[in-house]
């Protein structure tokens, strides 16, 4: 019996596994580390050579410090404006920018941030 053929959702997930393991800051030898994998399979699963059967994926949610539904938030069904929100949620600069955010600890500091990040809000509205 020939083996099943990765899919292009073996391809999103693969993808979904590199965005997030760069944005913990990962090698992708360390994840291999992390998930008794080799660095050689994180490689092909990243590229979506290799299939990502349930229970690998419990072991990358569980690597990866993530949901196992983060591998799936590209292929929920919604409206249109829920989205783009959830195309933003997921995008690099989404990633790196909550991860940088979460790093801050300090409530004064991170209203700081807030705020700095709703003056820009309030700035791209004027330009419209």
């Amino acid at each position: 019996m020939k083996p099943k053929q990765a899919t292009d959702f073996d391809v999103l997930v693969g993808e979904r596994i590199r965005k997030r393991r760069k944005a913990l800051g990962l090698s992708q030898s360390e994840l291999g580390a992390v998930a008794g994998l080799s660095h050689q399979q994180i490689v092909k699963y990243e590229a979506g050579q290799n299939r990502v059967h349930p229970a690998e994926m419990v072991v990358f949610a569980r690597a990866l410090d993530a949901p196992v539904s983060y591998f799936f938030l590209q292929h929920l069904t919604v409206f249109a404006e829920e989205q783009q929100f959830l195309g933003y949620l997921v995008s690099e600069e989404s990633i790196e920018l909550n991860t940088a955010f979460a790093k801050v600890t300090d409530p004064a500091r991170r209203r700081v941030i807030l705020n700095i990040v709703d003056s820009f809000k309030e700035l791209s509205m004027q330009t419209r």
